[in-house]
């Protein structure tokens, strides 16, 4: 087994406790919670099994289907005393079947018999899963028991472990447990100590009197009580709560198991809180129907419930095991505390005066102590070579001892041989071959008696015979039927985890997509997606038992509608990018929805419009004309030295107004050309560079407004042409396009007004400079008018 790991466990009627041993350093695991200790709560619901914490935090709910501490009736009759007082003070409901206790649950919708072994199954394979996930596979596996327990306690436990599937190692006393946990704290090299451990747990007390030495760790006596411990004082608490509750409101809060199990809660709250505290106000809000719980308890009221009892427990229980291991008060050197149930002060102060000095030892966990022992115990066993290995005597109970009779000719001696105590009855033999024996008990590998037979034969020769398993077949036969039940349990329950996981997965798709509509700023389809999304909250929150292939089903839906408007958009992301790799204009919202065969002839109308009819090209001809003889005018007006700012500006503004109001349509950021180009404030030479605001002119002239150079020259706001000239805005293309702010054509086709000005600049096909007032269709009927007007104001044309 060397290389796995090994963990001890504790296996607790209020909470249970996993360590493991690494590098020599003993740790404690800590459960999905991140607590060290995991309640001793498993419930039943109609889906699925709960282990632990979220046992408990739905008890309250749910209490007829929350079993705890069920460690105390482990292995007992359902006649025993415990077993009845355990009865009365737990709402879930225990019933006889053939003599053994059995829990009687709803799950699933049906009537379950659940047995206690199977319970103490379901936390062992909840430890063991949470260990594995955090020391990877297990080698071994060592539990503890209490000292106290008999043998049909300890069958039981093994019972336990063999349907929960764990690679048992051994059993280890509890008591023995913490002293190895003491020896491992206080290191090996300190002499020999004799110390007492006082472990008070949930239900039981146990007290053993151990020498600890420095490589042997020896148990000398134990004591205890298996009937008494923390829950007693949670039942005086419950009972004295009641009482109180019962004469405000005359009702009991033990007659109904909600009640019933929501007082043994607050009470062991209380328990706890009256641990730390002089007095608490205990108060529980509808504790039956609409009725509070609120009472004010003081710890001297407390102790006073259970003071006188516990103190003659006590006194008798320490004097019992100081007498078996023939010691004084005096020879005990430390007295070493464990236990939940160990932190009532009341405890310690009477440890302290009855052995009348500081004797208390506290260096250990009270509650991971017996755990750490327990895997240091099965670190050893392992073979892992990580820890200091250690021989370990201890007691266990022997019930033969208390049933045995001895017949004439017997005698009893008492065998004290490392790792057992027992007795051997003796006879001395005679001439007969063979004596008729009662009954046999054959011990196991952890201690247990492993089965009973009527009679057997035991030779002269003393080679026993074993006796007939008669009740292995049965017991076997328990056990298969146990962990069926057990491996149902954990299909329903990883079943029910996987429809949760599918369902949340299906929620956090929903959200996601949501999210993903508003990023995209409510594109085309976006109000189906909407509609489907509500859709399947609200699905979501009607069906929270949905199966992972139900949700699988919605889950494909939404993908698919989310990939079909993904698809969409991709595609007009895909046209917009060319379109600006092109210098084109990318499609509006209002083209988004479009196909792509109606975007292709939108684009061929334009292409339709910009082309120039023969009718626009003698009309653009004659305007020419005048427009050169303006420019001749405006040239010669510049070498007469007319440069009178405010006359300029004054007919300049005239003749903006004359002619804003006859230009038909204006483009400032671009439009498309014949061969589908899109200008974006600026237009395209022949060569594609793109021009801001500007265009190439094929004779490199500086422009300023008003005029044109035929030399290179530096030019005011314009762009680079062929020739790398700065331009201003609207120039010159070399196929006489007009362009005011990028917009394009092919001859002169159109005039295009600048904002705050109403001209714009043309070209004719020899590439000289225009100023057209008008649209293409008004012409003719404008001709007349900007002669004369021209005519007036050479000067003012640009």
């Amino acid at each position: 087994m060397s290389g796995a790991a090994s963990i001890g466990l504790d296996l607790g009627a209020g909470k249970c406790c996993v360590a493991s041993v690494r590098a020599g350093a003993v740790t404690v695991l800590p459960n999905a919670h991140g607590d060290k200790t995991t309640p001793s709560f498993v419930a039943f619901t109609d889906s699925r099994s709960l282990v632990g914490s979220d046992a408990r935090d739905q008890a309250a709910l749910n209490a007829t289907n929350t079993v705890y501490g069920v460690k105390t009736i482990l292995g007992r009759s359902f006649r025993d005393p415990v077993v009845q007082n355990y009865v009365s003070y737990n709402p879930v409901k225990v019933v006889d079947d053939g003599g053994k206790p059995v829990m009687e649950v709803e799950y699933r919708g049906g009537s379950l018999h659940v047995a206690p072994e199977l319970v103490a199954a379901m936390q062992l394979l909840k430890m063991r899963q949470e260990a594995k996930i955090q020391v990877g596979d297990i080698g071994g596996v060592v539990v503890a028991v209490p000292a106290s327990y008999s043998n049909t306690q300890r069958e039981a436990l093994v019972a336990a472990c063999q349907i929960a599937g764990l690679p048992l190692l051994d059993l280890i006393s509890e008591t023995t447990a913490t002293a190895l946990a003491y020896w491992h704290n206080r290191g090996p090299s300190v002499a020999q100590q004799t110390i007492l451990v006082f472990d008070m747990g949930a239900t039981k007390l146990d007290v053993s009197v151990i020498q600890v030495g420095e490589k042997e760790i020896r148990v000398l006596a134990v004591c205890g009580d298996d009937s008494f411990g923390g829950e007693n004082f949670d039942q005086e608490l419950m009972t004295f709560v009641d009482y109180d509750f019962e004469d405000k409101h005359s009702k009991s809060l033990l007659d109904k198991p909600r009640s019933k199990l929501r007082l043994k809660l607050a009470c062991e709250n209380l328990k706890k809180k009256l641990t730390l505290l002089q007095s608490f106000w205990l108060n529980e809000d509808n504790i039956q129907g609409e009725l509070p719980l609120n009472i004010f308890v003081q710890r001297k009221q407390f102790q006073r419930l259970f003071v006188k009892i516990l103190s003659m427990k006590l006194d008798t229980i320490l004097g019992s095991v100081l007498q078996d291991a023939g010691l004084t008060k005096d020879q005990i050197d430390e007295v070493v505390v464990v236990g939940g149930s160990s932190r009532v002060p009341f405890i310690s102060d009477f440890l302290q005066t009855y052995f009348g000095r500081n004797t208390l030892n506290k260096t250990v966990n009270a509650d991971e102590s017996v755990a750490c022992g327990a895997a240091i115990r099965a670190d050893q066993l392992n073979d892992n070579d990580t820890t200091q290995v250690i021989a370990i005597s201890e007691m266990v109970q022997d019930p033969v001892r208390e049933t045995s009779l001895q017949a004439a000719g017997f005698k009893k001696y008492l065998v004290a041989t490392p790792g057992m105590k027992c007795d051997v009855i003796r006879r001395e033999l005679n001439n007969n071959n063979a004596i008729a024996v009662k009954s046999s008990y054959t011990l196991g590998s952890h201690g247990v008696f492993d089965a009973v037979t009527s009679v057997f034969y035991q030779n002269v020769e003393n080679e026993i015979v074993e006796g007939k398993l008669e009740n292995k077949f049965r017991k076997d036969l328990e056990i298969t039927e146990m962990k069926k039940q057990l491996n149902q349990f954990e299909f329903d329950r990883i079943t029910v985890e996987n429809d949760s996981k599918a369902l949340n997965e299906l929620e956090e798709i929903c959200h996601e997509t949501a999210a993903g509509l508003i990023c995209l700023q409510q594109p085309s389809g976006a109000e189906g997606m909407e509609k489907l999304i509500t859709e399947l909250l609200s699905w979501i929150d009607d069906n929270e038992d949905a199966t992972v292939a139900l949700c699988a089903e919605k889950k494909s839906k939404i993908l698919e509608a989310w990939k079909k408007l993904n698809k969409e958009l991709i595609e007009i992301c895909e046209r917009n990018l060319v379109k600006i790799i092109r210098k084109e204009q990318p499609d509006s919202e209002q083209d988004q929805n479009k196909t792509t065969f109606e975007l292709e002839t939108t684009q061929e109308e334009n292409n339709a419009e910009d082309e120039p009819t023969e009718n626009d090209q003698e009309k653009n001809e004659g305007v020419s004309v005048e427009m050169e003889a303006s420019a001749g005018d405006s040239n010669h007006r510049e070498n007469d030295g007319i440069s009178d700012d405010k006359n300029w500006s004054a007919k300049h503004t005239d003749v903006s107004e004359k002619t804003c109001s006859q230009v038909p349509k204006t483009k400032v950021y671009g439009n498309t050309g014949p061969s589908g180009e899109t200008i974006n404030r600026g237009s395209t030479s022949p060569a594609g560079a793109f021009k801001d605001c500007g265009s190439p002119d094929p004779a490199e002239a500086a422009k300023v407004p008003g005029g044109t150079c035929h030399s290179r020259a530096a030019k005011d706001s314009g762009s680079t042409g062929p020739a790398g000239a700065l331009k201003e805005s609207g120039s010159t293309g070399p196929a006489g396009e007009a362009k005011v702010f990028g917009d394009t054509g092919n001859q002169v086709q159109r005039s295009e007004a600048l904002r705050g000005f109403g001209q714009s600049e043309a070209t004719n096909a020899s590439g000289h400079n225009i100023t057209q007032t008008g649209g293409n269709n008004a012409a003719e009927n404008t001709n007349a008018e900007t002669k004369k007007d021209k005519s007036k104001d050479k000067g003012c044309v640009i």
